[in-house]
């Protein structure tokens, strides 16, 4: 077996596993090509050959072909004509996300009369535009749309409102938004500085309804109304906090749970955990690069699987203490690892923040959902509200307490977390006998010294607050230009071996790079155009502030003047709306004399 041992024995967390392969091959496919796919495929196909026996592993082959082909149908299976019929579930600053026939679409209206949780009948015109991280099929030109009745669902959309105005009534802005997150999971209030702060503690996941909470919700509801009704109630209760993955997933498990002795099945933990993980990934297989779905599913593995031995080395500490240290151990051990790789960075006081925090916060859930029952008796909310409001000073003053006392986190490179991440998966796979990958840190060393000379110029736009800050990573050099001073303070990137700064330039520029790389820089009433010529083909990007164009527009066209004819030609439209400012908005690698989007950031 891949895992040797009682885990990987289990049949159906070797089908989870199966699927899980296939939705990877079809995204490396779809992100960077044939090349990677196959490179996967092969190593996978070694494993196979290696670990499973023969009937074995042309079922797992089986399924990974069969969700391979789901994720192709997924996106590309679904015809839309002139009229559809869809919910609308998000919005951006100019555009909604509608849910349709299990997909999502992007949706341009031509105003602003649309509702959030509204169906509607749409008339428009459909264009296939794949927005994978997203589950985005494509994007839909409205011409015209027409609102069908309200449902529950909508009128959840509404109770959400009104429980945000009414909590502004007793605190203030960033509060309402705290509670709205934990206990309606609509954390669309929270502003940019309050998400810094708990990704600096390590706490993000605490902003929205979690498995931790749906399990403290049913066992609550258990205890007042029964199973029965606790199953309907939760299933509605999931869906009014916006249907997450982790929620699903943990409403599927207490679900296998509840039903498994009714039907004299043994409920077991990790196997319910794989079949969570199985049907989630077939219904949405996008699910794969969602955040919240992989973090979830990686807690609750690290506890099914660690819990237990962990808490045996705190023997010696009081039962409830020894259990809550060990359960936020479990659960950060093989999360940690992919938040490296997702967000570049890791709080060194998570463990601490987590400890401390989530007990307030579990408090604040149950606050706020009884703000939710009792938001029609005001003498109940009230009371309610002074308490809530008590619980969120307490809060408050831990969070402002351990910003200032814990260290600052770890950056790393997204090439840097992958690699921390194979290191970390090798090494459980090297115990568990897989002698075969005894070789692969060698071979990850040697990735490692490639990654960090640049063979292709890389531009990185920085969205700054005056002026936008560029990039530049070619060979071994990394530097910044902005018209304005940098401040390093305010850029959240990691700049790691940055070489040299050039800000405050009032004239034309040309830095040189190498003998075969220079870049012509110019800065004309707030536009800054680079000229990047690599080995004799010149490509030219523009960041315009007044360009009319949803983001982007290519155009490939002759310049006579260059030593090459071929010439790229990127106008980039900078909406500071949309972006977060210290962070990038836009990532281009020049190959070739022409710009592609840079999937690495």
């Amino acid at each position: 077996m891949i895992l040797q041992g009682d885990i990987m024995d289990k049949s159906m967390v070797q089908i989870c596993i199966a699927a899980i392969f296939g939705c990877t091959i079809y995204f490396l496919y779809s992100y960077m090509g044939i090349f990677p796919a196959v490179g996967f495929i092969i190593i996978y196909m070694g494993l196979l050959k290696k670990d499973f026996k023969k009937p074995l592993a042309f079922i797992v082959m089986g399924f990974s072909m069969l969700f391979f082909v789901n994720c192709i149908i997924y996106f590309y299976g679904v015809h839309l004509g002139e009229n559809v019929k869809c919910r609308i579930v998000d919005e951006g600053k100019d555009y909604y996300i509608g849910s349709l026939q299990n997909r999502r679409i992007k949706i341009f209206p031509k105003n602003k009369s649309i509702q959030l949780g509204k169906k509607y009948i749409l008339k428009g015109e459909f264009n296939r535009k794949a927005d994978y991280s997203k589950g985005i099929v494509g994007d839909y030109n409205i011409i015209d749309s027409k609102p069908l009745k309200e449902d529950l669902i909508y009128k959840g959309y509404m109770i959400k409102s009104q429980l945000y105005q009414k909590l502004l009534t007793f605190t203030d802005e960033e509060g309402a938004a705290i509670i709205l997150a934990v206990s309606g999971g609509d954390d669309s209030y929270i502003d940019y500085d309050k998400r810094e702060e708990f990704s600096v503690l390590g706490i993000s996941h605490i902003i929205s309804v979690s498995g931790l909470h749906v399990s403290l919700i049913y066992q609550v509801l258990q205890g007042i109304i029964g199973y029965k009704l606790a199953l309907i109630v939760l299933f509605f209760y999931v869906i009014f906090t916006g249907g997450k993955s982790s929620t699903f997933r943990a409403f599927i498990m207490i679900l296998l749970l509840v039903i498994g002795p009714k039907v004299k099945k043994t409920y077991e933990g990790v196997s319910a955990l794989a079949f969570a993980a199985f049907l989630l990934l077939l219904i949405k297989p996008y699910y794969i690069l969602d955040i919240g779905y992989v973090l979830s599913f990686l807690a609750v593995l690290g506890i099914f699987t660690l819990n237990n031995k962990i808490k045996r080395k705190f023997y010696k500490l009081p039962d409830f203490i020894a259990s809550s240290l060990s359960l936020t151990l479990s659960s950060m051990i093989f999360t940690t690892p992919y938040i490296m790789m997702r967000f570049n960075t890791v709080s060194l006081g998570g463990f601490i923040s987590n400890l401390l925090l989530i007990p307030f916060y579990t408090f604040l859930l149950v606050l706020g959902n009884l703000l939710f029952l009792f938001i029609k008796i005001p003498t109940v909310f009230n009371l309610l509200s002074l308490i809530t409001n008590s619980v969120l000073l307490i809060i408050n003053t831990m969070e402002e307490f351990l910003v200032n006392l814990l260290p600052a986190p770890l950056e790393f490179t997204y090439f840097e977390g992958i690699m921390i991440l194979i290191l970390y998966l090798s090494y459980i796979l090297i115990r568990r006998g897989v002698k075969s990958l005894r070789y692969l840190p060698i071979l990850l060393f040697l990735f490692t010294i490639k990654e960090q000379y640049i063979i292709y110029p890389e531009i990185n736009l920085i969205a700054g607050k005056k002026s936008d800050i560029v990039e530049i990573n070619y060979g071994m050099k990394k530097v910044m230009v902005s018209s304005k001073k940098v401040k390093l303070k305010y850029v959240y990137e990691n700049y790691k071996g940055l070489d040299r700064i050039y800000d405050e330039f009032e004239e034309d520029m040309t830095l040189k790079l190498s003998k075969s790389c220079s870049i012509d820089i110019k800065d004309k009433d707030g536009n800054l155009t680079l000229s990047i010529n690599h080995r004799g083909k010149i490509s030219n990007i523009t960041i315009d502030k007044e360009y009319e164009k949803e983001a982007l527009q290519c155009c490939y066209k002759s310049n006579s003047s260059s030593t090459s004819p071929n010439c790229d030609i990127i106008r980039i439209n900078r909406k500071r709306e949309e972006i977060n400012l210290g962070h990038y908005y836009e990532n281009y690698k020049l190959i070739g004399g022409k710009v592609y989007h840079n999937y690495v950031h």
